[in-house]
């Protein structure tokens, strides 16, 4: 090993401020650790200026600081705040993407199949599925993390998304 584990997280989670004397290494994103007390602050700050996507919530996406898209040419990652109550609505896209619930509960209806979460469950959505989330709790928000092929999709130029009635 030749630098520290967080050297990345150090230098790169200022917002957009980069560090200039430092070239790209690759195409990956130089942070190695995004860490949940960064994310946990983003959420917070968000959550009550922002009404968010009727689909996912308040959601926001890791990036790589040199070139502010994904941060692997072929996965894409995000997190996403549901408030208490929330029902997303429904929607289909190209990319297989797998949701891990970082804390709280509810549902993703998935193609007409209602499966329920709570902390530490991961719920995975093949392409092209239907699906929308749901946050049981009435009163606790609800927090997921999710991987997705999306960036490799959109690459190849096979990204297509529209709203879906997943059913009930």
């Amino acid at each position: 090993m030749t630098r520290p584990d967080d050297a990345g997280s150090r230098q790169f989670l200022h917002g957009r401020l980069t560090p200039a004397w430092i070239t790209p290494e690759g195409p990956n994103s130089p942070v190695t650790r995004y860490t949940w007390q960064e994310t946990s602050r983003a959420l917070e700050a968000i959550a009550d200026t922002a009404d968010g996507s009727d689909v996912d919530g308040i959601v926001l996406e890791y990036t790589n600081p040199w070139t502010g898209g994904p941060v692997m040419p072929t996965i894409g990652c995000r997190v996403q705040r549901l408030r208490p109550g929330f029902e997303g609505a429904g929607r289909r896209h190209t990319a297989s993407t797998v949701f891990s619930v970082v804390r709280g509960e509810g549902a993703t209806i998935v193609d007409g199949k209602r499966l329920d979460w709570a902390e530490n469950d991961t719920v995975a959505i093949p392409g092209w599925a239907s699906y929308r989330h749901l946050n049981t709790s009435a009163s606790e928000d609800a927090v997921l993390f999710s991987y997705s092929d999306e960036p490799v999709m959109r690459s190849l130029g096979l990204y297509r998304t529209e709203s879906a009635d997943p059913g009930a």
